[in-house]
């Protein structure tokens, strides 16, 4: 891992003509997912920063603003569901019996309200916006990484037809298809690298199964020993975390803000703080710009 994490690392190396068309997809979506979430934030905090100076509110926060954005929406949804019921009654037609939209509507604040508060993990309205979005980074990541590869192996197994795929695929039936692809090597992966992939595969499995909402069965996948692996995914992922972070400044408290458990409520929502992807975008990059170059060597292209 590079230190450059700490600066929000986006210095992924641009793909070549020869590149393979896995990398080249890779190279635009990381940069769609990541500027986007960038310019989501950055104009919160430009347009709260804004009002602060013209109504000379300097105690006025991110997630004040937020919140009295989310009143506007909920008043215009007012507004524009009684327009419409009277442009309605103008045409000589009544408004739909079959959803009393008029009763639900003076709960909208009490929704948004109880929606956010079942996040586990954030203090405030703009915590839960930039995490809902972290999360959403992470998985396109995630998914694209997985697709990628498995499409490398089918490409492998096709180019070498005297292989086996299905003795392959038994006999490494318990390894994940990124590790796979190491096997065939297709990637090379560093000792931390496989221990953060490790465990955010976990994290990835409790948004694709249960939407992110803890239970007891993921608490104990996350941080319980793995007899499968015959190994403490989470206690190896933390350690070499903290091996690759030890020249961090002091002033930046990491392990006291990556997967902490005391923060995995159950029947809560979890979403991925700024470290916890700025710590997946950087592995993911290394494996991707690592595919890139196996494949380049392999072709014996020059990059």
């Amino acid at each position: 891992m590079d230190i450059r994490i700490l600066m929000n690392r986006f210095d992924l190396i641009k793909p070549t003509n020869n590149s393979p068309l896995c990398y080249k997809n890779f190279y635009h979506l990381f940069y769609l997912t990541t500027l986007t979430d960038k310019l989501f934030t950055s104009y919160i905090t430009t347009g709260t920063e804004y009002i602060r100076r013209i109504t000379h509110n300097y105690n006025l926060t991110e997630a004040d603003d937020i919140h009295e954005f989310l009143k506007e929406i909920a008043q215009d949804i007012y507004t524009s569901y009684h327009r419409n019921e009277e442009l309605l009654c103008c045409m000589g037609l009544a408004p739909s019996k079959d959803r009393d939209i008029k009763s639900n509507l003076p709960d909208i604040n009490n929704v948004i309200q109880e929606s956010f508060s079942q996040v586990g993990n954030a203090h405030n309205y703009f915590d839960i916006i930039k995490n809902f979005l972290n999360t959403r980074e992470f998985q396109m990541l995630y998914g694209f990484i997985e697709s990628a590869t498995n499409d490398l192996i089918n490409e492998y197994f096709n180019k070498n037809k005297h292989l086996d795929k299905n003795e392959f695929h038994e006999k490494n039936q318990y390894e994940n298809f990124l590790f796979k692809a190491e096997i065939l090597g297709l990637v090379k992966l560093d000792e931390y690298t496989k221990s953060a992939w490790e465990f955010y595969i976990q994290i990835r499995n409790l948004y694709a199964h249960q939407y992110g909402f803890i239970t007891n069965k993921h608490i104990k996948k996350l941080f319980h020993y793995d007899k499968k692996k015959n190994r403490h995914i989470y206690n190896n992922f933390i350690e070499r975390l903290n091996y690759e972070f030890r020249f961090a400044p002091n002033n930046i408290d990491i392990m006291n803000n990556v997967f902490q458990k005391e923060n995995f409520h159950i029947n809560k929502l979890y979403l991925l703080n700024d470290l916890e992807t700025l710590i997946f975008r950087d592995i993911a990059i290394d494996i991707m710009e690592s595919i890139n170059a196996e494949y380049l060597k392999t072709h014996q292209v020059q990059p």
